[in-house]
């Protein structure tokens, strides 16, 4: 495994000083810009309501067992979480500043500010906000992200230095298993490195062998001893395809999440930013095409090699595409949703750095200042989209608590003069009118945040339990189901206790049911949400 040369130090990076100055541009930017938004905010995301309740350490169950085990070390072993937020959320932006600074050093980056701006995007791009919203998941996250950039950034070309990548790839794995992907884009971006340094093709090649054998042994490993492990929702959507018939599902796959990525935005935004990445994508082709027929590394070679060198270039910007879905793209049925895309911050972060390697090659004299100026456009979108994400989030919470408030008094009430014992919500509140208009601009906020108070929404009796009603809804597992949708079939003919501006309440025996934002149960004939 060993090789004559240390991937980790490219000649100029012996140069490179400034580290402990990216650092903190970049975790100052990431505290103050991207993750203030969302604090400010206080919205809990998704599952933490549910652990803020109960306490449960349930990684395992997703197959995420180091996040479980780091999770106990940050809250000293307690048998139940506890919210400790935003400790969780500020680690994760310090692992991910860690991150960029090793891929900032990796690639010889002499410019604090430069480097900053360009390994940015690993933690401000869109996509990532919902992982950071996570009040206990979100360091886990950013730990995954770390581990990914560990074997293209400090792991040595020898057996140790493998065997350590494969570790770290192991452990991105166990903490959250889309972060892989980031790990694929910074691989190819190393191999764009290595030819932009006129390194030859056999090291080009041992170096990429070197790089998959990492990330299979990984995935081995992994499907082996925790796979086995995983339940429930996320067994359901973690099924690979298993023969090459099913091809279509992967083409199906590729098409959904590049129809979620491409419409997450506003309309206006989309042109521009797909041809930033088209200004990028150059960058790659263009050093693997000199690569293949000007490079001094090259010049000895057969004509097939170089062929087959100009080729890998041409199909760089969409292998590196595909690898922002990754593994993901065999899977039967994907979880599609803005946490599992990781690999567009890496994406954008390799475009950039492949453009500034190739500038600094043939640039001259302006090369800091292009590359400067394309990545101040991405970060200013990043930036301005997450003060957008932090107020349509403060916007949801406070319209939410408003109704659910209201709510908790209603079923009090009814639970003294009526003897209700549980209730049942049918229909939604849907977003707030700040929210809604918002995501009329930004679409992908109608998953980022998404409302909690839903009829058959596990996320919505858990929000519902905030607030103190000591009840719990009818439907609390699939066998309940029919049950329930008996009681809203009843409670078509039953008149309303109450109507308030987004619910209205009816009792059916001892069960309240609300309805949202109001009239009749959808289930009904000619049900209506209106109200």
């Amino acid at each position: 495994m060993a090789m004559e040369k240390n991937r980790l130090m490219p000649p100029s990076q012996q140069n490179l000083a400034g580290s402990k100055q990216v650092f903190g541009i970049l975790f100052t930017g990431y505290l103050l810009f991207v993750l203030y938004p969302i604090l400010r905010a206080d919205r809990p995301c998704n599952d933490d309501m549910a652990r803020m309740l109960s306490g449960a350490y349930s990684w395992n169950d997703n197959g995420r067992p180091l996040t479980t085990a780091l999770m106990r070390l940050l809250e000293g072993n307690l048998p139940r979480l506890v919210d400790f937020s935003p400790m969780p959320q500020i680690l994760a932006i310090a692992l991910l500043a860690l991150a960029g600074v090793l891929i900032a050093r990796r690639h010889a980056i002499q410019s604090p500010w430069l480097a900053a701006m360009l390994v940015l995007p690993l933690g401000a791009q869109p996509f990532f906000l919902e992982n950071l919203s996570f009040r206990f998941d979100a360091v886990a996250m950013g730990a995954s992200v770390l581990l990914a950039v560990l074997p293209v950034s400090v792991c040595r070309d020898n057996l140790r230095g493998f065997a350590l990548g494969a570790l770290a790839l192991l452990g991105c794995l166990c903490s959250y298993q889309p972060c892989l992907n980031v790990f694929l884009i910074f691989m190819l971006l190393d191999l764009v490195a290595a030819q932009a340094r006129d390194e030859k093709p056999q090291r080009v090649a041992r170096l990429a062998a070197f790089y998959v054998g990492e990330a299979l042994l990984a995935m081995l490993v992994y499907q082996w001893k925790v796979a086995p492990s995983i339940k429930d929702w996320i067994h359901e959507h973690s099924q690979m395809i298993h023969s090459p018939q099913q091809w279509d599902v992967v083409i199906g796959n590729a098409k959904n999440m590049a129809a979620f990525l491409l419409h997450a935005l506003a309309r206006r935004w989309t042109p521009v930013l797909v041809w930033l990445l088209a200004l990028t994508a150059l960058a790659p082709a263009t050093i693997g095409l000199h690569y293949a027929f000007a490079s001094s590394g090259t010049r000895t070679q057969p004509m097939w090699i170089r062929c087959g060198l100009a080729l890998f270039a041409i199909l760089l910007p969409l292998v590196a595409l595909a690898c922002v879905a990754g593994p993901m793209l065999l899977l039967v049925s994907p979880i599609i949703s803005p946490r599992v895309f990781p690999g567009v911050g890496a994406l954008m972060v390799a475009s950039l750095v492949t453009l500034h390697i190739a500038l600094r090659k043939w640039g001259a004299g302006w090369s800091h200042a292009l590359c400067f100026t394309v990545a101040g456009v991405w970060a200013l979108g990043m930036l301005g989209f997450a003060s957008i994400y932090g107020n349509a989030l403060s916007a949801q919470k406070q319209y939410e608590t408003q109704i659910a408030s209201q709510l908790a008094n209603d079923l009090a009430e009814l639970q003294q003069k009526q003897g209700i014992t549980r209730f049942l919500m049918d229909g939604s509140a849907g977003l707030s009118p700040l929210s809604a208009h918002a995501a009329e601009v930004f679409p992908v906020l109608n998953v980022l945040v998404s409302p909690y108070l839903v009829g058959n929404d596990f996320h919505s009796r858990n929000f519902v339990k905030l607030f103190g009603t000591g009840l719990d809804e009818a439907r609390q597992d699939p066998t309940g189901n029919a049950a329930a949708d008996a009681l809203l079939l009843r409670a078509c003919d039953a008149p309303a206790v109450y109507v308030r501006n987004r619910y209205a309440l009816r009792v059916v025996d001892t069960t309240a049911v609300v309805t949202f934002p109001g009239g009749r149960p959808l289930s009904c004939p000619g049900g209506s949400s209106k109200s």
